[in-house]
This record gives C-alpha cells, sequence and structure tokens, in this order.
C-alpha cells in the first residue's frame, strides 16, 4: 500500500527542535556565567539542561507522529516504521548522554554538550530518514565529525592543565591530565580518519550500485559495490580490528563516546542495511 505524503514542515520541525532547544539552553548558560555553584547559577542550568531535553523530546514526538514521505530543500525523506523507531532508540541514548553531561564530575563538558548532542539528534535524523544514499552517508560524516570536535575540547582546559601540573615538578595530577588528554586527542583523531576512510568507501559503494541500476547485465559493478559498502559499513560501525580506534574516547572522553556507540552506531548499521535493501529488488 502506497504511504500518504506527509508536510514538508514536519521534517523541518524534527530537525529544527534539538538545535533550537540547544541555542535556548546555550543563551540561558551564558546568563549563569562562569564560576563555582551558586544557588542562581545552580537554577540556570537546570532550566538550560530542561530546553536541551525538552528540543530532543519534541523531536521525538515529531518523528513518532509523522508518517509516510516528504520532501524538504530537494531531498525526499521517508518516515517508515524501522527509520522511526531507530531514530527514538537513538533520541533516548542521546538524552542519557545529555543528563550524564550535566553530572558534577563533568561540569566543564557541560557548554559543549548542550550543543553536540542536539546537534548529533538533528545529523541522525537527516541520515536515516533521507532517501538519498549520499545524503544519509554524508549526515553520518557530521555526527562523527561531531564527536571527534568534542573530544578534542572535552575535558580541562590546557591552562587548568598547567596549573594543576603546579610551578615546580609535575604532579601526579598534572600529568593523569596531560594523558587524559593526549587520550581524547588521538581517539578523536583515529575515529576522524575511520569515519572520513568509511564516507569514501561508502559514497563509491552507493555510485556504483546506482550505476548496477542502469546496466542490470554487470554483475560485476554489483559485486564491486556491494564489497565496497560491505567495508565501508564495518568501518564505519568500528567493528573489529577497527574497534580498537576508538577504545581511547571510551577512557578519556566518555560524553562523545556515549554519542558514539549509543546513538552514532546504531544509526550506522541501520543506514548501511536500508542502502543494500535495494539490491534484493533488482536480482
Amino acid at each position: 500500500m502506497r504511504r500518504r505524503p506527509v508536510g514538508n514542515t514536519w521534517i523541518a520541525w524534527l530537525l529544527a527542535l534539538p538545535v533550537g532547544g540547544a541555542a535556548i539552553a546555550s543563551l540561558i548558560l551564558q546568563l549563569g556565567g562562569r564560576g563555582g555553584p551558586t544557588p542562581s547559577r545552580l537554577r540556570l542550568e537546570t532550566i538550560a539542561l530542561t530546553c536541551g531535553a525538552v528540543g530532543i523530546l519534541l523531536a521525538m514526538l515529531v518523528s513518532l507522529a509523522a508518517e509516510g514521505r516528504a520532501l524538504f530543500l530537494g531531498v525526499g525523506f521517508d518516515f517508515s516504521p524501522p527509520t522511526r523507531t531507530m531514530l527514538f532508540v537513538v533520541n533516548i541514548a542521546l538524552l542519557c548522554s545529555l543528563f550524564v553531561s550535566w553530572s558534577s564530575s563533568a561540569r566543564p563538558d557541560r557548554r559543549l554538550s548542550v550543543w553536540t548532542t542536539p546537534v548529533t539528534s538533528s545529523l541522525l535524523a537527516g541520515a536515516l530518514l533521507a532517501q538519498d544514499g549520499i545524503i544519509s552517508v554524508l549526515c553520518l560524516l557530521g555526527a562523527a565529525l561531531v564527536v571527534a570536535a568534542s573530544a578534542f575540547v572535552t575535558g580541562d582546559p590546557p591552562g587548568s592543565i598547567q596549573e594543576a601540573a603546579g610551578n615546580g615538578a609535575p604532579t601526579a595530577g598534572g600529568d593523569q591530565a596531560q594523558v587524559m588528554a593526549g587520550k581524547r586527542i588521538t581517539g578523536g583523531l583515529k575515529h576522524l580518519s575511520l569515519a572520513v576512510i568509511g564516507t569514501g568507501l561508502l559514497v563509491v559503494g552507493v555510485l556504483l550500485l546506482s550505476r548496477y541500476n542502469l546496466n542490470l547485465e554487470n554483475r560485476a559493478l554489483l559485486q564491486l559495490g556491494v564489497g565496497l559498502l560491505s567495508i565501508g559499513l564495518l568501518v564505519r560501525a568500528g567493528a573489529m580490528p577497527f574497534a580498537i580506534a576508538t577504545a581511547d574516547l571510551v577512557d578519556a572522553a566518555p560524553g562523545p563516546a556515549t554519542n558514539l556507540f549509543g546513538a552514532v552506531t546504531p544509526a550506522v548499521l541501520l543506514v548501511g542495511l536500508l542502502l543494500l535493501l535495494p539490491i534484493d529488488r533488482t536480482l
């Protein structure tokens, strides 16, 4: 049965609500200023957390209410049951990551997570719902860039690390802070490198499969496209041995690691299956 089309406003709200909540939350945090916890600052931070969470929650409600297909900015989006379910699960993982970043031990990361988590939600929504395989792959690359960038800047600034080391001989706390900073940078660089390589393989695989639809007799083109698509999917999903590259993120940057393993990786797997799904119809 043919699904009815939905209005373009559904996809617009789905992509804009998390970012809008992040913008309001960031403005509230700016009003609170920097410094130690005070009653007024804690109230503002609670309001900021609520705004960021409400933006993601509203996007989840939109994903459940919308059904069918929509055209937005020349790109087709399909609100199918599998993609809507995965988007709901992904947003739950991002909400958990947002709440974890608001713990007392992760206080310096709040201003960062209030942006990275909603932006990741919007990018993954575009990746899961877009009917164009290239758009989906590029949205997944954008989510990987957000994870890598947040890993680079998560944690204490360099000034605080030098202060922890003291004016004289380096202390144990200063050494540990430098080790964790090095792990964050290396983990972010490794993840970014694998994301770029995997994206290139996925893009080439999608293009080859698109050409196969124009020439169904060329089975070699089909085999090459499926092979590149499968390898790219393994690289982007972090399957062994590529999972070793993200081990540093788990220890040094738990916030970005939560976004990666709880939200980005499941979205990559479903997008990969959706890219492979049309092949069965041509055999």
